[in-house]
């Protein structure tokens, strides 16, 4: 034993290997860690350079009889994608190995200069529908009310261009955002009810402009509007511990489940509505994204937890 822990210590030791920092190589200039199967681009859209990420789906593998079959994948568009694009496309393909989700080709759109885009906020401008985040007193001074431009982007100029190169199944096309994000979702669903086939909405800023999205879905609702679009809406069930109380994060996830309990013919084709315990504003995306997906579009059969 202790002659072949020798032989097996010398080994490591010609390879650099020991441990004891032996080698003097120097270590290799970093690089961005490459996404499997992933590609980006950039586009020009008004005084921004947008950086859209392209991840596509996995093979069948023969070995991996859980697997679906057959299927075109799921386009699947997440905003925020320098957070939020490398955790749906994981989770994605993870789901797609155990067969508990299609193949899924996700499109992730952010900012090509990150830091340039945050310090200027200017997510808050292309995210929302108003002018002014009212309802919110410490939020940002960033003028807001770019929703409907970026909505135009993303269903006129990106969409025709993924669909034109892709195979994808663009019936069952998905929307995914998280807090701004979340509320753009659920934003488009309102305004563009039809535009995709399927909403996740993850923590939604429901506060913004004093709960604007939130007042209209329920006008549509009272006034017999059907959304014929899937939707999954979460929230973290301790969110309101450390967000602003008049942001009333989880309060106004519960508001829009009533919303949907009373006006169930309003979602012939599904809404799922949840407060997710445990999790907070920042801890809630990983389960969201796996319970929406699995919701939403995961076979009738594969969609509890033991299939």
């Amino acid at each position: 034993m202790y002659a072949s822990r020798r032989s097996l210590l010398g080994m490591l030791a010609m390879l650099g290997f020991t441990g004891r920092g032996s080698s003097k190589e120097k270590p290799a200039a970093s690089k961005p860690w490459p996404l499997y199967r992933s590609e980006s681009f950039t586009l020009t859209w008004r005084d921004r350079v947008l950086l859209i990420g392209i991840a596509r789906p996995l093979d069948v593998d023969p070995d991996l009889p859980l697997m679906l079959r057959g299927l075109k994948p799921v386009p699947i568009y997440v905003t925020d994608a320098s957070m939020n694009f490398p955790i749906v496309t994981s989770i994605a393909r993870q789901m797609q190995w155990g067969g508990e989700a299609p193949p899924c080709l996700v499109v992730g759109i952010d900012y090509l200069d990150f830091e340039q885009s945050y310090k200027g906020d200017w997510r808050v401008r292309e995210l929302t529908p108003t002018a002014g985040p009212r309802g919110y007193q410490s939020a940002s001074p960033a003028t807001g009310g770019g929703a409907g431009e970026f909505r135009s982007f993303l269903l006129k100029t990106l969409r025709p261009m993924i669909e034109q190169r892709f195979d994808v199944d663009a019936g069952r096309s998905m929307l995914i955002g998280h807090s701004l994000g979340g509320m753009f979702a659920l934003d488009t669903m309102v305004e563009e009810p039809e535009a995709f086939g399927n909403y996740l909405s993850i923590s939604p800023s429901l506060w913004f402009d004093n709960n604007l999205v939130l007042r209209l879905i329920k006008q549509k609702l009272e006034s017999g509007t059907v959304f014929e679009s899937r939707v999954a809406v979460f929230a973290g069930e301790q969110e309101e511990r450390i967000s602003p109380p008049e942001t009333h994060m989880t309060s106004n996830t519960l508001e829009f489940a009533r919303l949907v309990a009373e006006h169930r013919n309003g979602f012939p084709n599904g809404a799922c509505v949840c407060v997710l315990p445990g999790t907070t504003h920042h801890t809630i995306v990983g389960t969201a994204v796996t319970r929406g997906l699995r919701y939403l579009i995961a076979p009738e059969d594969r969609r509890s937890e033991t299939f």
